[in-house]
């Protein structure tokens, strides 16, 4: 599951003391991260002193564009290993990884501030970083078998805007996701124990996987 954690406010790594401050990376420590505890405090220091920050960021396309933004959230995708830096531009959720920073300095010009509402909101229903993808209604069936519902059950904890609920025997689970393609591996792990009801196309993207692994297997 991707997980969100709120660095900036509940923090559960230490951030105030750069001699507590700890970071383990995932087994999928496949991002180039530079300096990256003392940026991780450079930005917690900003969000609890709301006071903006400059930096140099290297966007999806390879270009370098230099802006003072002012931080709101730290955001940390635990299966990706791959943390983010959260503010809000005219409304709009801003996702900035710290794996692209080329730069950062505190910020002297001032900036607008944001609505953090805006981010709190929303992070129950994000899988991954997937602020800005368009949100699709799914509906989950589990089986009860195999410490399957305890483990719903302890995955979901944080996702307080979805029903989680028993009926006929089995475990439902209905959301609005934001983040559809990092939603699915989460349901992968549980195998056949999990029937995805809606939406459709989640649906068949799964059937159209295990066929193609079945496929495979048999070679």
């Amino acid at each position: 599951d991707a997980v969100f954690k709120d660095l900036g406010t509940k923090q559960p790594v230490h951030l105030r003391k750069p001699s507590f401050l700890q970071i383990k990376d995932s087994y999928r420590a496949i991002h180039d991260y530079r300096e990256l505890s003392s940026r991780l405090e450079l930005i917690d220091n900003a969000i609890r002193e709301q006071k903006p920050l400059y930096m140099a960021y290297k966007n999806s396309k390879g270009h370098t564009q230099e802006f003072s933004f002012q931080p709101l959230k730290i955001s940390y995708d635990e299966t990706e290993n791959l943390y983010c830096v959260l503010s809000v531009f005219h409304g709009n959720i801003q996702v900035h990884r710290l794996d692209r920073i080329q730069g950062l300095w505190p910020g002297k010009e001032k900036v607008e501030a944001g609505d953090v509402s805006i981010i709190d909101n929303l992070a129950p229903q994000v899988w991954g970083n997937c602020f800005s993808e368009e949100p699709q209604h799914v509906k989950i069936k589990f089986y009860n078998e195999a410490n399957v519902w305890n483990k719903v059950k302890r995955d979901l904890v944080c996702r307080t805007k979805g029903q989680l609920y028993e009926k006929d025997g089995f475990l439902y689970y209905e959301d609005t996701v934001y983040g559809i393609s990092k939603f699915r591996p989460w349901i992968y792990s549980f195998g056949s124990s999990a029937i995805v009801l809606e939406p459709k196309s989640l649906r068949d993207h799964i059937i159209a996987s295990l066929k193609e692994r079945k496929d495979r297997d048999q070679f």
